[in-house]
């Protein structure tokens, strides 16, 4: 499994993850939390892909936000708009997602996502 690495300093030690149906031509650069949600849920990636958006609004709530979708959710602490989050992308079969820091600078996170389009 090939990581590739951003010009970014992530928050978080990447380790490959071990899936049997990934594809050779895929990549993976997902946080050790999707994976252990994923696995405690026993939830097999096979939902639509997407891609998502946690980011900060001017009067300090966090959103959830899904490409095509005319909703997002809205939460007004961080951390508990992540882990809303994670749990929305750990079934889908593909997904890529930016996330807004404290800082303002954004991280991404994908799974299963075409190289090209990472």
């Amino acid at each position: 499994m090939l990581y590739r690495q951003t010009h970014y300093q992530l928050p978080y030690q990447l380790k490959p993850t071990d899936h049997s149906d990934h594809r050779a031509e895929t990549e993976s650069h997902e946080h050790p939390d999707t994976c252990e949600i994923r696995e405690a849920l026993g939830a097999v990636p096979m939902g639509q892909p997407g891609v998502y958006w946690l980011y900060r609004s001017k009067d300090a709530n966090w959103h959830v936000h899904r490409e095509g979708d005319r909703v997002e959710k809205t939460y007004s602490d961080r951390e508990e708009a992540l882990r809303a989050l994670r749990l929305m992308v750990s079934r889908c079969a593909a997904y890529c997602m930016f996330v807004e820091g404290d800082d303002g600078r954004f991280t991404k996170e994908f799974f299963n996502w075409l190289p090209e389009a990472a």
